[in-house]
């Protein structure tokens, strides 16, 4: 893997007032002057939610905003050297920090972004693993798809794991371990055996590596700087042991003291080096007790002996032995284990001196071809800004539910893509922005979901669509559709082993890392050793245990059967109906929030002031449809935030958000996306109940208790069968969330499913599932049956443990046409009374707040 980093020694520029230099240029002079093969500076661009410039620095060498940015890459490069960046991460406000991170970024001729994240309370220390993921997920998808990410860590004991590693590891391309070894050692101790652990430690995550070096003074002896031999040692040991490049910590006044400019020159990150391997590999381990076995396996082998924490062992450079889903060594005592063949545990780590890690490989071990080779032509880039509440990513510019990504896009966010990054599909333009596709806009109505920010860049066609005479190229012969279908899957484990044909005990050839995306052909599937295999580019992976209970994929496209894999030809695919418009189910128009009144009632004023006249009511679950783009619709007085509509003013929420009188509908999370698939077969469903003010809620509500905690309301849906019928269907997860026990209510069983701020319950059930606490679950996750005495699944969505939302508006369309296509609403499905009137239909039902006042016709 190239990266910006490669044969290169980099100065890290922490503020202005540490260094001596009073302008960049005089600093880039300065480094060309004492550091001749240094290729550039790593510059400090912010710390957390602030530009570093707002902490104190000199005027001249602020980083402050973009403009600053700029101008150290136009300083730096007219002293010919380039320009990395560096950011401290707290995750202390997640918006604004990765706001600044994307701008900084996105400025022209920076080569990179390093992002430091550390423990401790200063920095990323206390901070949740989807902290991690929600920083990292909205940098990435503000950023150009080929920016390099690197990830500055201390990796040293439990450090990675309190930072969340694994969150980061799938957006960064580098990794950047902090070896400050004459502070680790107290200024006694050389670099070697900290890099040596850095090494072992990071090897497992196939990326490139750039350790961040020491050239400050030991903090407990500031006066005395750093040897030259020490900051020499250090370089040069990174490069022998496969450092891609290393950056050095850090430049100015005693840090960059004669003796470490001096030790700077003598490293030379351009030499070829040439290793031979080693007799013998040495391992320090690391598991709290380690076994030695006679055998390199762990089936019915005697143990020798046990090893503590921190043994030193040699192996032989030739024993190494792949088996039992582990890594072997054979030292001299006997066989022991590194680590498991998928990484998701190691026991020991190289520490090899004057050796690359096991697989690594040394960049500092090729030739250098004199520079990065041909560089591809410059296209320019654009810039959007989201300005709906919330946009979808998607892995493939298409409008189907399974190619739906875990994250998206806030109002505000902005994306920079590369000018012919786009296609028209589906009636929409969209942009691929890094981690997938986002829609720009509806060809046929216009309507828009990004903001154009560069209008003055076009749009550059990916293909040409003219002949050079002016005529319209005909399109191409069709390519006849494949005899079978793809599916679609993601990995939701750690890390899945490839095989060389399906089975446990074959041979494994690679692995596939979390996230990981793999297309196979619908028939390429077998059940072996009680997994589902399937056939992808690399080999053989399993998707899960045949019951279900164990998830490695996540199938992404469950709409799409497996087909016999014996099947002399393939199926008739059946026509996909024209979709019947759902009444109720419209989206909401770009610029329109919609909000909902979750209040029992709330005041209509003709200002938005707790004295103005009151001119109306507005009651639980009244629609309100609000133009944002108009002038004047949003206030803040008296406490609270206000919105003007059709018949005055009423207050959205206290500003401090303790109290909320109107949901905004539109920003609920996965809104129309959350449910992949049915809980139950639509065909093992015989009969159902709707959500909200139905019959059955009405006559026997009270005697089922709801009032004391659905406001008298139905709270799910009910999804049926017939008591003659002895099968037990399966219930199914239907979404992507992680397992959270049982229930007491619903009896006699009930299981319960995590999605961010969403409670999924599954209840009356039989069979229920029994995982662990926070096991991932995918949609075809079996949680249990429909079973015979109870007769129904009753399926509710809570929301931040405040709200029960319809689970209709969680749902695509395509199950909603489902669901409401086969079990259209009687006109007694929902109930109207002489005095009653509302919530008649299956989409104007009420958000029910938990524990409310009872609301509807029995109230």
């Amino acid at each position: 893997m190239a990266t910006p980093f490669d044969r290169r020694i980099l100065w890290v520029h922490w503020k202005g007032d540490a260094v001596a230099e009073t302008s960049i240029t005089q600093m880039g002079q300065s480094i060309k002057r004492d550091t001749p093969n240094v290729a550039g500076v790593v510059v400090k661009t912010s710390n957390g939610a602030a530009w570093q410039g707002d902490l104190g620095d000199k005027t001249a060498l602020t980083v402050k905003g973009t403009d600053d940015i700029k101008r150290w890459v136009d300083d730096l490069g007219a002293q010919g050297l380039e320009t990395h960046l560096w950011c401290v991460v707290t995750g202390n406000n997640i918006p604004v920090e990765a706001q600044l991170i994307v701008q900084a970024c996105n400025v022209a001729g920076v080569k990179s972004m390093v992002l430091d994240v550390e423990g401790g309370a200063a920095y990323f220390g206390g901070r949740q693993a989807e902290d991690a993921r929600n920083l990292i997920t909205r940098v990435r998808s503000g950023i150009s798809s080929d920016f390099h990410l690197g990830l500055n860590l201390d990796a040293r004991g439990s450090h990675p794991a309190s930072i969340h590693v694994q969150e980061w590891i799938p957006y960064v391309q580098s990794l950047h371990p902090m070896v400050y070894h004459w502070e680790f050692g107290g200024g006694r101790n050389g670099p070697d055996a900290y890099l040596d652990d850095a090494f072992g430690v990071l090897v497992r995550y196939g990326l490139p590596i750039v350790p961040m070096l020491q050239t400050y003074p030991n903090p407990t002896n500031p006066v005395n700087p750093i040897p030259e031999e020490e900051v020499y040692k250090a370089g040069e040991y990174s490069f022998n042991k496969g450092a891609v490049g290393i950056t050095l910590f850090r430049y100015g006044r005693e840090s960059s003291a004669a003796a470490a400019l001096a030790g700077t020159r003598r490293i030379d990150a351009k030499k070829q080096r040439t290793l031979a391997q080693p007799v013998t590999r040495l391992f320090r381990t690391t598991a709290a007790s380690l076994r030695l076995r006679s055998q390199p396996t762990t089936q019915n082998t005697a143990v020798i002996t046990v090893l503590a924490t921190g043994t030193q062992v040699e192996g032989n450079s030739e024993s190494r032995t792949e088996a039992d889903s582990y890594v072997w060594w054979k030292i001299n005592q006997g066989w022991a284990a590194q680590e498991r063949i998928d990484k998701t545990q190691s026991l020991m780590v190289e520490i090899t001196p004057n050796a690359p890690p096991y697989g690594l490989v040394t960049l500092s071990n090729t030739p250098d071809n004199g520079g990065d080779g041909p560089s591809d032509p410059v296209i320019q880039q654009k810039s959007f800004r989201v300005v709906t509440n919330s946009l979808n990513v998607r892995s493939q510019p298409e409008l189907q539910s399974q190619y739906l990504l875990p994250i998206s896009l806030s109002r505000g966010d902005i994306i920079t893509v590369d000018a012919d990054a786009w296609v028209e599909k589906n009636g929409y333009i969209w942009w691929n922005h890094g981690p997938g596709w986002s829609a720009e806009y509806a060809v046929s109505s216009g309507v828009r979901l990004m903001e154009d920010l560069t209008p003055e860049i076009p749009r550059k066609d990916p293909l040409p669509t003219d002949n050079p005479d002016g005529t319209p190229t005909p399109d191409p012969t069709p390519t006849p559709e494949p005899t079978v279908p793809n599916k679609l899957f993601r990995v939701t484990a750690a890390s899945l082993n490839v095989r060389a044909t399906p089975g446990i005990s074959q041979s494994t050839v690679g692995s596939l890392k979390a996230n990981a995306e793999i297309t196979v052909k619908a028939d390429a599937w077998r059940e072996l050793d009680n997994y589902v295999w399937w056939q992808h580019g690399q080999g053989w992976s399993a998707e899960r245990t045949i019951d279900g209970r164990t998830i490695f994929m996540q199938d992404l496209t469950p709409n799409v059967p497996r087909v016999n894999p014996d099947a002399p030809t393939t199926p008739t695919p059946t026509p996909t109906p024209t979709p019947t418009p759902v009444e109720g189910f419209d989206p909401i128009p770009a610029g329109t929030i919609r909000f909902q009144v979750v209040a029992l009632g709330i005041r209509v004023r003709s200002a938005p002031d707790t004295s103005a006249p009151q001119v109306g009511t507005l009651i639980q679950g009244t629609w309100l449809n609000i133009d944002t783009k108009a002038a004047g619709v949003r206030a803040e007085a008296d406490g609270y935030v206000w919105w003007r509509h059709a018949t005055g003013w009423s207050a959205e929420r206290s500003i401090d958000g303790r109290t909320v009188f109107m949901l905004d509908v539109g920003s609920l999370p996965m809104l129309g996306t959350l449910l992949q698939r049915l809980p139950v077969r639509i065909e093992d469903t015989d009969w159902i109940q709707y959500y909200g003010n139905t019959g059955f809620a009405y006559r026997n509500g009270r005697a089922n208790s709801y009032p004391a905690f659905s406001q008298g309301l139905h709270s799910g849906l009910d999804f049926g069968k017939f008591t003659s019928r002895r099968d037990d269907p399966s219930v199914f997860a239907a979404v992507n969330g992680l397992f959270d026990g049982k229930g007491s209510k619903y009896g006699p069983n009930r299981v319960d499913v995590r999605v961010g701020n969403y409670r999924i319950i599954y209840g009356h059930i039989g069979k229920p599932a029994s995982l662990p606490r926070n096991q991932p679950v995918t949609p075809d996750s079996v949680m249990g049956t429909v079973e015979f005495s109870q007769i129904h699944l009753h399926f509710e969505i809570r929301y931040k443990e405040t709200y029960i939302i319809n689970p209709l508006l969680m749902m695509p369309q395509n199950l909603v046409e489902q669901f409401i296509g086969k079990f259209p609403p009687s006109e007694t499905e929902f109930v109207k009374t002489g005095n009653w009137n509302q919530w008649l239909k299956p989409f104007d039902q009420p958000i029910i707040r938990l524990g409310g006042e009872v609301v509807g016709p029995t109230a």
